[in-house]
């Protein structure tokens, strides 16, 4: 593609494609499709309605939508609007829900379906912001859900856009910390416009592309999706939530050319073409795998199966992708490592900062016009992690001759378990409120299926009892369902350092010396 969008970055990006290419389809969800400039009169029209409802420049609208239409409008019109979307993670409890609203000052927030707009009315009760409840009319119209003999609200023919200002993030997306405490980030249209760009370069996209969307539009890789397709012109194939058989009759039937999965769904898709016995040719050229580790042996069944697998690296502070495997016709061959995309530098520091040799591990830094400006309201985190231009991720890798970035450990104690990153601080400071734990260390367990499974390792205090379900029942009051131990040991101690800190890796080699007691899956 071009190294220059066909439009302006500082302005609507959805009205400059509209502007380039109006009879492209943009959007096609089951059996409705829209063209670019369909798209962009729609979300003119849901913008008139957030301005109705008062959203203003600056201020913040949370969404608590599935995959669709609606969602698309939405993350279009806030930024019509001048506005910052926060596109709440649908798999989080009221009270994670809740902590989102109260730090951004969210002023609506937009839910259509239940059982979201029951999560939402329960999140109010966990802070002091209780904004209104909006939801999707019989007209097509933002109404305030309870409001009672209001109409739906009503905008004017004419829709003058917010001013462009650089500095109001396009979304704040939150991503878990190793203290426990979630911290947002803001990505603005300038990190947006430099990943896009990089990505589309990369892949060597095209307009004619249509990229299956079926990873959620609230984590950076399905906006991501969103961003490409309007720089380059290219098609959205929208799915509400994954499904293998779903996905794998579109492969073959909408002409697919681009697809984001994480490991899980690879897993099920594999499983699912293999039972049908698909190995025809189809048009896909990529499937990109992200979000945590692709086995060999995955990779190796995909690719028997023809599907075109590049193995990426990227983090939301670096809004999605920061190294993808090149594009190579010998897809059969020993897989070459993710190279860094254009405009993005890469480098391994040891614990003193320093630079080291090739093929020598370290911490992965990176650094480029997509990596975040700081963490919302984080100023000692966003110092911690941003140094001299660098982003610090704590994930772990080295460098070979050709560029090519091998990732050995992801965040060192972060577990990702079906695309969803879990941080032990978060699930041991909940685990150790219950009043019969003592200590507890949280561990990532390999799982075929799902990349890795939570393993809770339990020290009750003396003379308790508490069983693996009555545990795993307080974490699910507050965590989100992938958060959840899957499995819980009980021992008399955990093992530990000289100066008392927990070695989470000696749990797993020396079980049997420290006395486990019992286990749960």
């Amino acid at each position: 593609m071009s190294k220059l969008p066909p439009f302006s970055l500082e302005k609507s990006w959805i009205g400059g494609r509209a502007q380039v290419s109006p009879d492209n389809l943009a959007i096609i969800e089951d059996n409705e499709s829209v063209t670019f400039q369909q798209l962009y009169e729609r979300s003119i029209c849901r913008a008139r309605q957030l301005r109705a409802l008062g959203i203003k420049q600056g201020d913040t609208v949370a969404s608590l939508l599935n995959n669709g239409l609606l969602a698309v409008e939405i993350f279009h019109a806030v930024h019509l609007c001048g506005a910052t979307l926060l596109p709440v993670n649908l798999r989080l409890t009221s009270s994670e829900i809740g902590f989102q609203l109260n730090e951004t000052s969210a002023k609506i927030v937009i839910a259509t379906e239940e059982p979201f707009i029951s999560l939402a009315r329960k999140a109010y009760n966990n802070g002091d912001c209780l904004p209104p409840l909006v939801t999707d009319s019989n007209e097509n119209r933002l109404v305030w859900l309870d409001a009672e003999g209001q109409s739906p609200t009503t905008g004017g023919n004419i829709f003058q856009m917010a001013d462009y200002s650089p500095d109001i993030p396009w979304t704040i997306l939150y991503t878990s910390g190793t203290t426990g405490t979630p911290k947002g980030v803001p990505l603005t249209a300038r990190h947006f416009g430099a990943s896009a760009m990089a990505s589309l370069s990369h892949l060597e996209a095209r307009q004619n592309d249509r990229w299956l969307g079926c990873v959620p539009l609230f984590h950076v890789a399905g906006i991501s999706i969103l961003t490409r397709s309007v720089l380059i012109g290219a098609s959205v194939v929208l799915h509400k939530h994954f499904n293998a058989e779903k996905v794998s009759r579109a492969i073959d039937e909408q002409h697919v050319t681009q697809m984001s999965l994480v490991p899980t769904m690879l897993h099920r898709l594999v499983e699912v073409r293999l039972a049908g016995n698909k190995k025809t040719e189809t048009s896909l050229r990529t499937i990109l795998i992200g979000g945590a580790s692709c086995s060999e042996t995955l990779r190796r069944q995909a690719l028997d199966l023809g599907l075109p697998v590049l193995r990426t690296y990227g983090l939301t502070e670096a809004c999605s992708q920061v190294a993808t495997e090149p594009l190579s016709p010998k897809q059969n061959d020993t897989p070459q490592l993710p190279e860094p995309l254009e405009g993005i530098q890469v480098k391994i520091v040891n614990s003193a900062g320093q630079s080291v040799h090739l093929y020598e591990e370290g911490e992965i830094l990176v650094r480029g016009r997509m990596v975040m400006d700081h963490y919302y309201k984080r100023p000692h985190q966003s110092a911690q992690t941003l140094k001299d231009g660098w982003l610090y991720t704590g994930d772990i890798g080295f460098l070979n001759e050709q560029g090519g970035l091998c990732v050995l450990n992801r965040r060192s104690d972060l577990i990702i378990t079906g695309g969803e990153n879990v941080y032990p601080a978060e699930v041991e400071a909940c685990l150790t409120l219950h009043s019969a734990v003592e200590e507890v260390c949280i561990t990532g367990e390999d799982d075929i299926e799902f990349g890795q499974r939570v393993v809770a390792w339990v020290v009750r205090r003396k003379n308790s009892i508490v069983s693996d379900e009555e545990l795993q029942n307080h974490c699910r009051k507050t965590l989100a369902g992938y958060k959840i131990p899957r499995k819980i040991i009980f021992l008399p101690r955990l093992p530990k350092n000289i100066s008392g800190k927990i070695l989470r890796d000696n749990l797993y080699s020396r079980t049997s010396s420290w006395g486990s007691e019992e286990k749960s899956n």
